[in-house]
């Protein structure tokens, strides 16, 4: 989510040195990810920190236009997704619309994230 992985290197490195031989809360850290990040991570860390539920991202195809969403998430979930073409995508809890060429023919979603796709 940080699309960066220098700072994210940088980020680890830092919880280390930061909070050498403390005893952290949750909420610790994830001020310190989101400072460091300059990103708000709260709807990503309450998915998978606070509910057992794995973020569905769900889609139709309508026409030569390719529909997604987010389901069964927190409310206010916002994490891209990148597929495998190399292009992001930016799922809501509303339909998104992106072109089936944009999208390779469909969405393909690198393993790298923790979700399920379902076409619906």
């Amino acid at each position: 989510m940080i699309d960066n992985d220098a700072l994210f290197k940088n980020i680890l490195r830092g919880l280390n040195k930061d909070f050498y031989h403390q005893t952290v809360t949750t909420q610790q850290v994830e001020r310190y990810m989101i400072q460091k990040s300059k990103k708000d991570l709260s709807k990503i860390f309450d998915q998978y920190l606070r509910t057992t539920q794995i973020p569905q991202l769900e889609y139709k195809v309508e026409g030569d236009a390719l529909l997604y969403k987010w389901a069964n998430t927190v409310k206010g979930f916002n994490m891209p997704v990148l597929l495998t073409n190399g292009r992001w995508l930016h799922p809501s809890e509303s339909f998104q619309k992106v072109s089936l060429k944009e999208a390779g023919g469909k969405i393909n979603v690198i393993p790298d994230f923790y979700i399920t796709v379902k076409e619906i």
